[in-house]
């Protein structure tokens, strides 16, 4: 099954041979590393372009009974 980067290769209509990374299971600490990845390789790649694309899909597996679909309120409540 694709990953992700292949789906939105797809669909920005980019070459399926672009060079894609993929972090997974890494959170907030993947945002600074992809970040200091890509100031890297936009330095040391003369006209480089990087996309840089974030989504966090392990939230929804801590949600425990009760969970009433609040949002950082830290009571649940909303």
């Amino acid at each position: 099954m694709p990953g992700a980067d292949y789906q939105i290769t797809k669909l920005l209509g980019l070459c399926p041979s672009v060079k894609r990374l993929m972090m997974y299971m890494q959170g907030c600490f993947a945002g600074g590393t992809v970040l200091r990845l890509a100031k890297d390789l936009t330095e040391n790649n003369r006209g480089s372009r990087v996309l840089v694309v974030c989504s966090e899909i392990t939230a929804g597996g801590r949600l425990g009974k009760g969970w009433n679909g609040g949002c950082c309120s830290g009571s649940g409540r909303g």
